[in-house]
């Protein structure tokens, strides 16, 4: 049975023409058909836009309880980032690694005629007694302390029960300077931190380093990026990156909503939520075939058919997917409103009348 909105047009389309024209309204519904059929003929023919609906609902369908953005969120431009560089208080004498003008204390245990200080030079190397030149510079000191015990044994003056022990007496001027450094007034920004926005053309531009890629990728890839950068300037620094604010996480809602457009998730959102970010859908609305289109792994787009009238009407919240990045909503009209569009146009081409369903009726008068 039809719903009463289907005959409403109807009703008033056709008492309007029979009282303009005085024909009986029984001839009229015998025109119809024809005009309506004269209607569905004009034009080119129209594509089969039938989608299925998922069959696999996992494929589409994510937890409510997903974050909006995870931690494999790939930032993209306008993104707000916060950046805190801090120092490391010390070296750490096990993972610290050599640099020239470093003072190393050599101890043999039983040995202590060879205990002395070893000077990295500004080639990188050190001058050990009876062994020679050994490189120094870049390793970390318990290598370093590896490679000449065994080069003292080799050399049988040090026996294989001897043990080796290294030092760092005084760390080379880079290191002191940088303790000196103000980060705050050399990087920007405060103590806790500085605000950057990934670019439009998806470039961090970082003071001393210049542009880097950020677009694409995680935050924590980022920031390891970052830190391989300041550690050439400043070795013994340290970089935290915290993501304060996506801008990048769209999703476009189009079709019979009261506000299409552009909106940020800033938290899960599914289909239903988007259409209230859009003010919600208008009365020729089609809610049980709302069109959702999203890239797959590939990059190709695909489209499903999400039925909103069980989310809405029946609660049934497994038709409500959980939206990703980028994804396009499409809510169409309904059939009955396409019916009714296709119904008034076929009229307004009989009548010889302007006619509103609004307002009322004006009369086409010609004169010879």
């Amino acid at each position: 049975m039809l719903h009463d909105d289907f005959y409403r047009p109807f009703n008033t389309a056709l008492t309007a023409v029979a009282c303009l024209w005085r024909i009986p309204i029984k001839c009229l519904l015998l025109i119809m058909p024809v005009a309506l059929v004269g209607i569905g003929c004009t034009g080119s023919p129209r594509p089969d836009m039938t989608l299925p609906h998922v069959s696999e609902p996992e494929a589409w369908r994510s937890s409510i309880e997903a974050p909006a953005v995870s931690a494999d969120y790939e930032l993209g431009p306008n993104d707000l980032l916060l950046i805190t560089y801090l120092k490391v208080a010390a070296p750490t004498i096990q993972k610290y690694r050599i640099e020239p003008g470093d003072v190393i204390l050599a101890e043999f245990h039983g040995n202590e005629h060879l205990n002395r200080n070893l000077i990295v030079g500004s080639d990188g190397y050190v001058i050990a007694p009876f062994v020679g030149e050994v490189m120094a510079a870049g390793r970390e000191v318990m290598a370093l302390a590896d490679d000449l015990r065994k080069r003292f044994i080799k050399g049988e003056y040090l026996k294989e029960q001897t043990s080796l022990t290294l030092s760092l007496v005084r760390s080379n001027s880079s290191y002191e300077e940088f303790q000196k450094l103000n980060l705050d007034e050399t990087l920007g920004g405060n103590a806790y931190g500085r605000m950057i926005v990934v670019g439009m053309d998806g470039l961090l531009q970082l003071p001393l380093v210049g542009p880097l890629k950020a677009a694409g990728k995680t935050v924590s890839r980022l920031r390891n990026d970052i830190q391989a950068e300041y550690s050439k300037i400043f070795p013994a620094s340290s970089v935290l990156l915290e993501l304060r604010e996506s801008r990048s996480n769209l999703v476009y809602v189009l079709g019979e909503v009261n506000r299409p457009g552009v909106f940020n998730m800033t938290q899960p959102t599914t289909v239903a939520q988007a259409l209230v970010n859009s003010l919600g859908y208008k009365d020729s609305a089609d809610l049980s075939s709302v069109v959702l289109v999203r890239r797959n792994k590939k990059g190709a787009p695909e489209a499903t058919l999400v039925n909103l009238e069980k989310v809405i009407a029946k609660g049934d919240l497994s038709e409500d997917i959980l939206l990703s990045r980028y994804d396009v909503i499409y809510v169409p009209p309904s059939r009955i409103y396409k019916m009714n569009q296709a119904i008034l146009f076929g009229i307004r081409n009989m009548m010889p009348v302007q006619a509103s369903i609004n307002g009322g009726f004006s009369y086409v008068y010609t004169i010879n």
